[in-house]
């Protein structure tokens, strides 16, 4: 939509009744006019704004006033008024020639009032204009900030606002964020050429600034999305006069639907936890019936299978912060999930299918820092939490060389480990635990002898021993152990024994969302 102007400079000099004469022209005479005043004071700037008409008879001056004549053009110049018309046959019979000179130095627009014409006439017709688009552009605007606030109500209210401000003011429209990138757009532009600039976007309050493209734009701060509103003119026309009241608006609304948007998804979040939560908990039968209805409002069948993923990071960000890129990760990918802090980590679960997604693993792994375990897959609601349990074993077997592991990567002793309940197998391996301790010696050397597939040369070579000395070694544990070392019962109650994972104590789970 094309906005109409009030009255120009140009536009009244061309008027035959008025008889004005355009003595010096300007820049400003093509631009609309606010208005016109009659202003006879030697200092007139506090009784004008900028884009207003000065109208004078030159009263408070002498025609040898020089100096004051070119000091009273350039205080108006510098107010910003549009233009002085000087009425001729009062005080002076011509426009005196400092005043002339003065105004085309300041390239300030100067009409020639004759006699014959009244002041009344070139202010009513002036103000007339004026107050005829101040009331169509008041109109204009209101119809617009109510076809805002109606987006509200629609199912994406911050894409139907800036369309709207497309379609209303005939601009191109984006929101972007603090880096500059375009996080939505309305309106033809090609938003990857504007680049707007940083003290521009960053700036608290409306900003004007030109395209690399020299289009006339604007931008409107949005703290609470840590962005900006940014509107450009299309076909290098300006700027409409309500761009600032309309996109001010705007921008208020949209910083209320990021608010909102902000607020939904701390419920939503908070839900997910809350329901997760419960189901690491052992329920009675009604309380799963209803725990396996509240995942299928979260998108998530049972019948097909669901699974659990262990996430810790090696950062100082914090677990919270663990948390929020999880979440963000997941919605980008679609994907419906519970997720909860647990301790220092974040189990989510997801269906199975989702769960061996190898994009979506393969981009949780690949971050610096991050850990990964899977737990097994399960289509019953007792079964979940053995499914966490086998997924915070797996997250911590991983490590810097192994990002992802999965529970079926596990060996065999890390697997038994997580199967028997330590407190039942941790009294029958004491003794010789105990004993081990206070061998430190001899315990290296045992473990040294399992990880090398019970080969002494290679025992010897990592330990930098004499083969001999490696049996030697050897042959105490059996003394002090009482047992034969290559037995099978043996090697395994060994292995065992020889875990770190021993050392674990069987405690209460440790709360969610803690």
């Amino acid at each position: 939509m094309t906005e109409r102007h009030s009255t120009t400079i140009e536009e009244l000099s061309g008027v035959p009744d008025l008889g004005l004469e355009l003595l010096v022209n300007g820049a400003g005479a093509r631009s609309p006019l606010r208005g016109a005043r009659t202003v006879e004071a030697r200092d007139p700037a506090d009784w004008v704004d900028e884009g207003w008409l000065v109208m004078t008879t030159g009263a408070a001056f002498d025609a040898g006033d020089t100096g004051p004549l070119r000091e009273y053009v350039s205080a108006l110049a510098a107010r910003g008024v549009a233009g002085i018309a000087f009425g001729t046959g009062y005080r002076h019979h011509v426009a005196p020639q400092a005043l002339v000179e003065q105004a085309e130095r300041s390239g300030l627009p100067l009409l020639v009032v004759p006699p014959t014409t009244p002041f009344w006439t070139v202010e009513a017709g002036v103000n007339g204009q004026a107050l005829h688009q101040e009331l169509r552009r008041t109109s204009r605007l209101a119809s617009i900030q109510q076809t805002l606030v109606d987006a509200l109500t629609r199912p994406d209210p911050e894409d139907s606002i800036l369309q709207l401000l497309s379609q209303h003011l005939d601009v191109d429209c984006a929101m972007v964020d603090r880096r500059g990138e375009v996080l939505r757009h309305a309106g033809g532009s090609d938003w990857s050429d504007v680049q707007v600039p940083t003290s521009v976007r960053c700036a608290q309050r409306s900003t004007r600034f030109e395209t690399t493209s020299g289009a006339a734009a604007a931008c409107f701060p949005l703290p609470s999305m840590h962005g900006a509103l940014v509107v450009a003119a299309r076909r290098n026309a300006a700027l409409p006069q309500i761009v600032d009241r309309a996109c001010g608006l705007a921008a208020t609304l949209l910083a209320a639907c990021s608010r909102l948007d902000q607020e939904s998804r701390r419920r939503e979040s908070a839900a997910r936890s809350a329901l997760l939560t419960l189901l690491l908990q052992p329920l009675e039968r009604v309380e799963a019936r209803m725990a396996e209805s509240q995942l299928e409002q979260h998108g998530i069948d049972l019948h097909d299978g669901v699974a659990v993923l262990a996430l810790s990071h090696d950062g100082s960000a914090g677990v919270s912060a663990l948390a929020a890129r999880v979440e963000e990760l997941f919605d980008s990918f679609a994907v419906p999930f519970l997720a909860a802090v647990d301790g220092q980590q974040v189990l989510v679960l997801v269906a199975a299918a989702d769960a061996e997604n190898g994009r979506l693993l393969r981009l949780l792994a690949s971050r610096d820092g991050m850990r990964v375990g899977l737990g097994r897959a399960t289509t019953s609601i007792s079964c979940i939490r053995r499914s966490a349990t086998d997924a915070r074993l797996c997250v911590r077997q991983a490590g810097a060389e192994v990002s992802l592991v999965r529970y079926d990567d596990l060996d065999l002793v890390t697997t038994l480990m997580n199967e028997v309940p330590l407190d039942r197998i941790g009294p029958k391996l004491a003794e010789w635990r105990a004993v081990l301790e206070s061998h430190p010696t001899l315990r290296e050397t045992l473990a040294c002898f399992l990880e090398s597939d019970l080969d002494v040369g290679r025992t010897a070579e990592s330990l930098h021993l004499h083969p001999n000395s490696v049996r030697y070694r050897l042959a105490k544990c059996e003394e002090v152990l009482q047992v034969q070392l290559r037995r099978s019962a043996t090697i395994v109650a060994l292995h065992l024994a020889l875990s770190d994972q021993l050392v674990l104590e069987v405690e209460p789970a440790v709360a969610l969302g803690s």
